[in-house]
């Protein structure tokens, strides 16, 4: 089994712990350590225990979700890639 964040709760990871940010309630989750080492594995790829109790309360609060294959989330992002009135044409310095 794999386990991953929803698109709507971003990590923010430091050299004492990390952060959840849940961006549909505006919670924010501390994390130590050992927390923040099992959400940073199962990132990446790697097979979770079942039998931990970390990732039952993650998605129990809704945080994230368990999968039987590999999963690709695009994460949830502020704003667009176009935005109006921007100006495009070149100008010259000379």
């Amino acid at each position: 089994m794999y386990f991953r964040l929803n698109p709507e709760s971003l990590l923010t990871t430091g050299d004492e712990g990390s952060i959840i940010c849940d961006v549909f309630t505006n919670k924010i989750y501390h994390l130590n350590r050992d927390e923040t080492n099992l959400i940073v594995l199962a990132k990446n790829n790697y097979p979770i225990n079942l039998n931990e109790p970390f990732y039952h309360e993650l998605e129990n609060e809704c945080l994230g979700t368990f999968y039987e294959n590999i999963p690709y989330i695009h994460k949830i992002r502020k704003g667009s890639f176009f935005q109006k009135n921007i100006d495009f044409s070149f100008k010259s310095f000379f």
